[in-house]
């Protein structure tokens, strides 16, 4: 069979447009001859439903749109799409084909309630498989669709019979999960383990762009159950992947792709300055703003914009907070980036010695900058700061967290990878970073870069391993 995936960067419910751009995709699908056509997942709704006050209006609009797809889709697709039920996420897929449009989750678990009810299900005592995992045929394969990690387990531990397992990735970009950025880390990631264990060929579909508070990196790819890269799309931008895929091969492949070596700095560095850029082209706003207080988040914050937008659409507001030190950082890295900047001297702030405050109206300068250029203002806190500071911040000029869900272990890591591409942030602030006050960490390492990225280890196993407090520390 023959497969494609339009790894296409969208607006979420831009129906018309996003609707035109599918139906060329499919065009040009139907010329190649493709018996599927896959689009990702946040193409059609985003990511994440909308909120209960707008489901009404909004799900008219998703039918209707459903509706066209069936009606000017030129080629057998699959339409990701995005609800909620009582709160809770609901991913869904829908096969569009021969002017009919058929749900397949929602398809896999009504025809498990009608077997049931013939009595036709396991008996009492058996394991029950899933019963919501999709199991359709293309041109003569057995294809199931997955969306979570989950999904993947079961179509192994339940032992579906499938030849390709569609996966359509809902996970955004994250640092600590390489399996996230798809084709650009398959050797660190779980999909070569997948597909052995299902002996099924993998396509995975990665969303591009920015939706939200979340990043897309796209990398979709396919791979073949014995381990073999097949086709694979690029990283950070739009592609249209075509395959041809042979459910009854044992391999090897004729021309197999070499896997990529996976470098999480980089990864990071090119999915974080992503977000910046297509947030900014998605919500109507040219520039941002940037507070440059010496820190090294600051300083990450504004090379990242930088790299992602260029010099001229970057405005940094300098903090000369007293500390020369700190402001000879900043100044260093505005003329090394040549971007526009303004300085905020603490003489004309009047703070009264408390330097939380000082911070807080440094902020409120900031945000009378990202009016004054028409721009976005960009927010230095980094995830160890919100889980640990207090007050991050009182006043907060910016709800863009380009580094918020990067731990300050991270940031260290990733301005060494900046100036390793071109030295713009100074000796002095690349050291210009605080350790939290908890007590007895002072035994917890040798440095305070080791007892930092301590700290981080602990927040990771609270945070994303959602680990007890006892069993974080035995």
């Amino acid at each position: 069979m023959r497969i494609a995936i339009a790894q296409m960067n969208t607006s979420a419910a831009d129906f018309e447009r996003t609707v035109d751009r599918m139906v060329e995709y499919s065009h040009r699908a139907a010329l190649s001859h493709v018996d599927l056509l896959v689009f990702p997942m946040a193409a059609l709704t985003g990511p994440l439903p909308v909120s209960a006050s707008d489901q009404e209006g909004y799900l008219l609009d998703l039918a209707e749109t459903l509706v066209t797809l069936s009606d000017r889709l030129e080629c057998p697709s699959v339409v990701p799409l995005v609800t909620s039920l009582e709160g809770e996420l609901v991913p869904e897929a829908m096969l569009v084909r021969d002017g009919n449009m058929v749900p397949l989750k929602l398809g896999a678990y009504l025809r498990s309630i009608v077997a049931a009810q013939k009595g036709e299900g396991p008996s009492v005592g058996q394991e029950s498989p899933a019963p919501d995992l999709p199991v359709l045929e293309i041109a003569g394969a057995r294809l199931g669709v997955a969306f979570t990690y989950d999904d993947l387990d079961d179509y192994d531990d339940y032992d579906f019979d499938v030849d390709v397992i569609l996966f359509l990735s809902g996970y955004s970009f994250g640092i600590d999960d390489p399996s996230s950025v798809l084709g650009s880390a398959i050797s660190e990631g779980r999909f070569p383990g997948d597909a052995e264990a299902t002996s099924a060929w993998i396509v995975a579909s990665g969303s591009i762009g920015g939706y939200g508070t979340q990043v897309f990196t796209g990398s979709s790819f396919v791979l073949s159950p014995w381990g073999e890269l097949a086709a694979q799309a690029p990283s950070l931008e739009e592609s249209f992947l075509v395959c041809d895929i042979d459910p009854h091969s044992e391999g090897p492949l004729a021309h197999p792709l070499e896997q990529e070596v996976f470098d999480r700095p980089l990864s990071a560095w090119g999915a974080l300055s992503l977000g910046p850029s297509d947030l900014c082209e998605k919500t109507g706003n040219n520039d941002v703003a940037v507070l440059l207080d010496g820190s090294l988040d600051s300083m990450v914050v504004a090379a990242l914009a930088t790299d992602a937008l260029g010099p001229t659409r970057v405005h940094a507001l300098v903090l000369d907070d007293g500390v020369a030190p700190h402001t000879l950082s900043s100044r260093t890295l505005v003329r090394n980036l040549r971007v526009d900047a303004r300085e905020l001297p603490a003489a004309s702030i009047d703070a009264g010695g408390d330097a939380e405050l000082m911070c807080d109206i440094a902020e409120a300068h900031l945000a009378a900058l990202a009016r004054e250029v028409h721009g976005l203002a960009l927010s230095n806190a980094d995830k160890t700061a919100l889980a640990l500071e207090e007050g991050v911040r009182a006043v907060c000029a910016a709800r863009i967290m380009p580094i918020g869900d990067l731990y300050r272990s991270d940031v260290i890591e990733l301005a060494r990878l900046r100036n390793t591409i071109s030295p713009v942030i100074s000796r002095g602030a690349q050291s210009a970073y605080q350790v939290p006050e908890v007590d007895g960490l002072e035994e917890c390492g040798s440095s305070d870069e080791e007892r930092l990225a301590f700290v981080d280890h602990v927040l990771m196993g609270y945070v994303e391993g959602e680990r007890s407090v006892s069993d974080i520390v035995a």
